[in-house]
């Protein structure tokens, strides 16, 4: 046999199975009746028994037997494969699939039968034609697969000489070329997708690989789709294999998106310099002439702050869409920082160059969201014959511009001011770009505040609080501080501020109010209304002017001081939201241990949950007045329900898995599980914390009875937390329909007539009546427990 590498079934025959004795011919296929040369009208239980020897022998047929009936005793699935050789029919060898099916008329033995002879053909053309090893090198174009789970065989058509021959190949054949061809970074998830563990029942993934008959790796696709039968049990996977490009084409590609900005799609800081510099290096200062433009774009901080930064990255992919429609496509264009942007013009003059930059200049100031930008430029040869120096003198004309209010398109003209002269200055412009409000109806009092500030701050001015009103929507994010008279037409500052505080909510305004004529009631009535200072006229601008900037500088700390506050508690919150998390998943571990421990049959903690929610809500309908349970609380409790048996990790194996009734010590041990249970759960719960308390008081407390008959303290009455008296009445019934290891499980009629009836232990009135009212309920859950 060649190893099982290539083999295609041929044979397929069906019997029905009975019992131990009797088995039924179901179907099967011409192939199988030809190999094993039967009657295939064969109806009889002996010959068809005669059939499955001949086909096996007699040592192989009692070790199937054997195995078959051995696995249908507890329903378990059963697959076997042997090769055999049959006589009278040339003494041909064949290869033996045997399943054990479980179908909905009853389980079915399945033989699937390979002609191993007929096989070796396909084997021999295949080593001939890609030498059986190389199978996966045969992947040149989109190749499908076929994966049978349960056969362990793979699928892959293929085109030999226009046959289609279909070789089922064993898996483990398609593993050992995985490991051979596949880049190890992405075997493990390779093999995921082979052995069923997927997260998903269908995807894709991109992978490197290569072919055995040179070293040149490749990028493959492979897409996946998992088909399961109605157990949900995967069955096959059904996929595609795609090459998409080769290492050279993928090396290309990787290297110009390492050279590409990601946001805007120009060319990156290091890409563009690069680029420039050998351009400059190749050129002959005789003969060429170029030109490097240095963008920024004017108040940028001013957009992010007001608009957030996703608008702020609009404007930045705005700019990169105008500048690419601007210039040529033989000139460089790049992104160098934030909002900073440079273009070499090569074989241009001066004209072009300055015409280009104010080009560019009224574009996007007319653009629908207009941007103002400053645009410094310098020339080779003139201004350096290198990168570093035409692009220091660009940088120091774009400075320039951005000091100049008229004129945003300058050519280095040789004044070199120091840098951090400019740097000062460009402080002085930014600080005025921060808008103070003065609000006063005298004219002159305007004009002295504004002569105090204007220096360092873009002042607003309004005549009454409705102008002022009108100023600050038309400057939103913008102002700083307000300076505010009292006594004013119209509207005058305690109706504005009271607009301010109340109806607009802005309390990140500081306001200053400066007048004459403010008595000490005022000032009592102006403090509670949100004014942070008062300066009474006639006042001194030195001072003005120092408790203004004092008064921003301290607003700008608090506003700081709460976007950290803020930042920190979403911090805890996402931590807080994990530890929980974290804490549902021990408690869910421990409640499964817990079943598992206890011999409880499967979902018998989730059946509990199911049980305690619908009784709760059904108690709290009863007697609202009596249970007075949230939403939240009946949440809690139905989570708490999960541990009521975290005691009995604490009890000796031998009772827990006794299979008949406890004696008298024994039983003693087995009511300490109460008292354990809550001394665990002291150990792993915060005590303060309501899931705590809930789960606590029913670990410790649901074996107590109404009547003063439970344990393990003899409570009675309502002195039983009414979250321990839920779970006691529902534990019941649940051991009653379900089983224990000491008893068969009984019918949800009977057991809730002998809870009903008190034959279980007493309850209160009330939960007996929330339990009639849900019965129905129950049997709903009841019918589902599997």
């Amino acid at each position: 046999m060649e190893n099982a590498l290539s083999l295609l079934p041929v044979g397929v025959l069906k019997v029905a199975v009975i019992d131990e004795h009797t088995i039924k011919f179901e179907e099967g296929n011409d192939n199988f009746y030809d190999i094993v040369s039967i009657n295939k009208e064969a109806t009889s239980n002996t010959e068809i028994k005669n059939v499955i020897f001949e086909l096996c022998g007699e040592e192989i047929f009692n070790k199937e037997k054997d195995a078959i009936f051995n696995a249908l005793k507890f329903k378990e699935e059963y697959s076997s494969e042997f090769e055999v050789r049959l006589k009278g029919n040339n003494e041909k060898w064949v290869l033996v699939r045997l399943k054990l099916a479980y179908e909905e008329n009853g389980p079915k033995i399945i033989f699937v039968l390979v002609d191993i002879n007929k096989q070796k053909q396909v084997v021999n053309r295949l080593v001939s034609k890609i030498e059986t090893s190389k199978l996966i090198d045969s992947i040149s174009k989109d190749v499908q697969f076929e994966y049978d789970c349960f056969f362990d065989t793979i699928t892959i058509p293929f085109d030999e000489a226009q046959e289609k021959d279909i070789p089922a190949v064993t898996s483990d054949f398609i593993k050992y070329n995985i490991d051979r061809h596949v880049h190890p970074d992405y075997i493990t998830k390779f093999k995921n997708i082979f052995e069923g563990r997927s997260k998903s029942d269908k995807g894709s993934f991109e992978y490197r690989g290569s072919r055995l008959n040179n070293s040149e790796f490749f990028w493959l696709k492979m897409s996946y789709f998992y088909l399961r039968d109605d157990n949900k049990k995967l069955n096959k996977i059904i996929g595609r294999f795609s090459v998409i490009e080769s290492e050279k084409q993928a090396r290309i590609k990787l290297e110009k998106q390492l050279s590409l900005d990601p946001l805007t799609g120009i060319l990156n800081k290091v890409a563009s310099e690069a680029i420039i510099k050998e351009l400059i290096e190749n050129s002959n200062d005789k003969e060429n002439k170029h030109g490097l433009l240095v963008i920024d774009v004017d108040d940028f901080k001013n957009i992010n702050d007001s608009y957030g930064h996703k608008k702020g990255d609009s404007v930045i992919t705005l700019i990169a869409k105008i500048l690419d429609n601007t210039f040529r496509s033989t000139d460089i264009i790049g992104r160098i920082g934030g909002d900073e942007f440079i273009v070499f013009l090569k074989n241009a003059d001066n004209d072009i160059i300055i015409r280009k930059g104010n080009e560019l200049k009224d574009k996007l100031m007319n653009d629908p969201f207009p941007v103002s930008v400053s645009i410094g430029i310098s020339i080779y040869p003139n201004d350096g014959k290198d990168y570093i120096a035409l692009f220091s003198k660009a940088d120091i004309a774009m400075y320039q511009a951005k000091l100049n209010k008229n004129e945003k398109v300058i050519c280095y003209s040789g004044n070199e001011p120091k840098r951090e002269e400019n740097r000062e200055k460009i402080k002085k412009e930014i600080k005025k770009r921060e808008s103070i409000l003065i609000v006063d109806d005298e004219e002159l009092n305007r004009e002295i505040l504004k002569i105090a500030l204007e220096d360092e701050y873009n002042i607003l001015m309004a005549a009454d609080g409705e102008e002022a009103l009108k100023v600050l929507e038309e400057n939103k994010n913008k102002v700083v501080l307000i300076l505010l008279d009292i006594v004013m037409p119209k509207m005058d500052g305690v109706q504005f501020l009271t607009i301010l505080r109340n109806e607009l909510n802005e309390k990140d305004i500081p306001v200053i109010v400066i007048s004459a004529g403010v008595s000490e009631n005022m000032n009592d009535m102006i403090y509670q209304i949100g004014v942070e200072d008062i300066i009474r006229k006639p006042f001194d601008n030195f001072e003005v002017k120092n408790r203004a900037k004092n008064l921003i500088d301290l607003f700008k700390y608090r506003n700081h001081l709460v976007n950290l506050v803020d930042e920190q508690k979403k911090k805890i919150d996402r931590q807080m939201k994990s530890l929980q998390e974290s804490q549902s998943r021990i408690l869910s571990n421990l409640s499964t241990l817990i079943e598992f421990r206890s011999l409880k049959s499967g979902g018998h903690v989730n059946r509990i949950k199911k049980y305690v929610n619908i009784l709760l809500k059904a108690l709290v309908k009863i007697n609202n007045s009596k249970y007075d349970i949230s939403k939240e609380e009946i949440d809690v409790i139905t989570e708490a329900a999960a541990l009521h048996d975290l005691g009995k990790i604490a009890v000796p194996d031998n009772i827990i898995k006794k299979g008949s009734i406890l004696n008298y010590e024994e039983n003693e041990i087995m009511k300490t599980h109460t008292i354990q249970g809550a001394k665990f759960l002291s150990k792993i719960l915060e005590t303060k914390d309501e899931y705590y308390i809930a789960s606590r008081d029913i670990a410790l407390y649901h074996h107590e009875r109404y009547d003063g008959k439970g344990y393990p303290y003899g409570l009675k009455g309502d002195n039983i937390p009414v979250s321990a008296q839920v779970v006691g009445l529902i534990d019941v019934y649940d051991a009653l329909t379900m089983g224990t290891p000491n008893g068969n499980p009984i019918s949800h009629s009977k057991a809730s007539e002998m809870i009903i009836n008190g034959k279980c232990g007493a309850f209160s009135d009330d939960l007996i009546s929330a339990f009639i009212a849900v019965l129905d309920q129950f049997e709903k859950v009841d019918k589902s427990k599997s």
